[in-house]
């Protein structure tokens, strides 16, 4: 299983064909291209899969009167 950063990108990268990085800062052209869009398809991922890790969850503030209407 994947466990950092660079496992995930390897992962990718050899699905795609390229060659492995060694470290995301290792300067090569596919540790760029990660670095470019990692945030960009996590974000993308996250908002288009119901993962129960990844729901954010709040506390409504109480409304200081009962609605108008609407209200049952």
């Amino acid at each position: 299983m994947a466990t950092s950063k660079t496992s995930i990108f390897n992962l990718a990268l050899a699905r795609l064909g390229a060659s492995r990085i060694v470290d995301l800062n290792d300067g090569s052209v596919n540790a760029s291209h990660c670095k470019t869009f990692y945030e960009h398809c996590l974000r993308k991922s996250l908002r288009e899969f119901p993962f129960s890790f990844a729901i954010r969850r709040t506390s409504l503030a109480r409304l200081p009167e009962t609605p108008e209407f609407g209200w049952s």
